[in-house]
């Protein structure tokens, strides 16, 4: 693979620190990606990055709740305003005033974002394994 910056090198898989600022806590961690072998620029994995924000995202959500926050953790979610919204029985109004601190959230729904985040990490989790399932050899017991 080409490295995107330089046109010339070609791409080596290494570990590089990634650092996020996300409601007024730094968060960093090794993460996989690509470097260029002649002039080092580096791309991030794309699951990497995501796996990066999820891990953010439930640091939050065990923390006391803020508005960058929820923005944050709805967005790790894949939800718009709207949907997050509908799926918590509350008026579009009611999520952006959470998001921009001029109510403060109940406890129900917060809750709710830790669930929601523990759902979609176990079925992450539960993919991967089943991928990860396919690629061992059959055993056949001969015993």
């Amino acid at each position: 693979m080409k490295c995107g910056s330089c046109g010339r090198g070609t791409m080596a898989r290494v570990e590089s620190e990634m650092r996020r600022t996300v409601a007024g806590h730094t968060f960093s961690g090794m993460v996989g990606a690509l470097q260029c072998k002649v002039c080092s620029a580096e791309e991030i994995e794309l699951d990497e990055a995501k796996r990066f924000e999820r891990a953010i995202a439930g640091e939050l959500a065990g923390a006391l709740p803020s508005g960058q926050a929820i923005q944050f953790i709805r967005k790790v979610l894949g939800y718009t305003a709207a949907e997050l919204a509908s799926l918590f029985g509350v008026r579009p109004e009611t999520v952006s005033r959470w998001e921009t601190d001029k109510n403060p959230i109940d406890r129900a729904a917060w809750t709710l974002f830790a669930l929601l985040l523990a759902d979609q990490r176990d079925t992450e989790a539960a993919l991967r394994a089943a991928a990860a399932a396919r690629d061992l050899p059959k055993l056949v017991k001969v015993a």
